[in-house]
């Protein structure tokens, strides 16, 4: 079984271990997990099965130990996940469709956006900027270099940035919102060793 549990790194306390019981969530492909702060929650996603599944959101409270489910949209596995905890909106991105999906958590509604056509492969990765209300989605190209798509919160489409080097599973990025700069790990020349990109948004 799986199960999922809150942590203070700064204090070393952990909160209660709480068991997953829909097997949705329990079996095959780990679930994506995220976390909304403000109402401490783990927020899981994921579709058991391809290509066809629909997605299940399952919002976990790490205090009450109290599990809420709802259905998702979209074909597929879920790729991307991130929340934004100030405002309740997440974003997750599914393997079949080439689409990004926004989630309502509180109302437990949502809705998706097509995403550009840039190859046969999915978008993958998620990530929040909280000042802005922004998802950037990594979304990688077959045999050449991968996008980033820019989205704000109301699934309005803002720009692609081009020309990253990805694999099929996207890249992580990593983001400093304060100055709209972000980071990805790219492949190196000596010795296969990694390097970092910055760009802006």
């Amino acid at each position: 079984s799986r199960f999922v549990f809150g942590s203070n790194l700064s204090t070393h306390t952990f909160g209660p271990m709480i068991t997953l019981q829909d097997p949705i969530f329990n079996e095959g492909v780990p679930p994506l997990l995220a976390y909304d702060s403000a109402t401490n929650q783990a927020v899981l996603a994921q579709a058991q099965g391809a290509p066809y599944s629909a997605p299940h959101i399952q919002l976990v409270n790490l205090t009450t130990r109290a599990i809420t489910e709802f259905g998702g949209i979209g074909d597929g596995f879920v790729n991307g996940l991130a929340v934004d905890s100030a405002t309740g909106i997440a974003c997750t991105t599914t393997e079949t469709d080439n689409s990004a999906q926004f989630y309502n958590l509180a109302t437990h509604s949502g809705f998706e956006v097509t995403l550009p056509v840039i190859g046969q492969y999915s978008a993958a990765n998620v990530v929040v900027d909280t000042i802005h209300r922004l998802f950037l989605i990594a979304h990688p190209r077959p045999g050449a270099p991968g996008a980033i798509h820019v989205y704000d919160e109301n699934g309005n489409f803002i720009e692609t940035l081009d020309g990253f080097a990805m694999g099929p599973a996207g890249v992580t990025i990593a983001l400093n919102p304060s100055r709209r700069t972000g980071f990805v790990q790219i492949p190196g020349s000596n010795r296969n060793q990694s390097g970092l990109r910055s760009f802006t948004y």
